[in-house]
């Protein structure tokens, strides 16, 4: 797993785990930023903080810290989203903006992708 990690994005798990992430719900549809980050934390991401934002077309990551090997695999999983960078100081590293184009990925369904189902064992670092 973190063979893979590191011979696609250039990282390793220990990188997702000490990433602090918030993912924010843009979509509409009620739970949808929780069950998203409850998959993503199974993958060995660090979610740090679950809300509501107001409903909008695109989705979009926001790199905050510079953590470009994280946001291109969060890109991968969610269907490659846009990706902004924000250098305004948050206590979070990376924002997930879920908004209508995510939800309807998989309509029934939290469209995560199987791009790093290996990882899905990965053990998370100070948690």
């Amino acid at each position: 797993r973190a063979a893979v990690l590191d011979m696609v994005y250039g990282g390793s798990p220990e990188i997702l785990a000490d990433t602090r992430i918030e993912v924010l719900n843009g979509t509409g549809i009620p739970g949808l930023a929780r069950r998203t980050a409850e998959r993503l934390e199974r993958l060995g991401f660090q979610v740090v903080r679950v809300g509501t934002a107001d409903v909008t077309e695109h989705t979009v990551i926001i790199d905050r810290a510079g953590r470009a090997q994280v946001t291109r695999v969060l890109a991968d999983l969610l269907g490659n989203p846009r990706i902004a960078h924000d250098s305004a100081p948050t206590d979070v590293e990376i924002t997930v903006l879920l908004a209508r184009d995510y939800a309807a990925v998989l309509p029934g369904r939290v469209p995560i992708w199987p791009v790093l189902a290996s990882l899905s064992q990965v053990p998370t670092a100070g948690r």
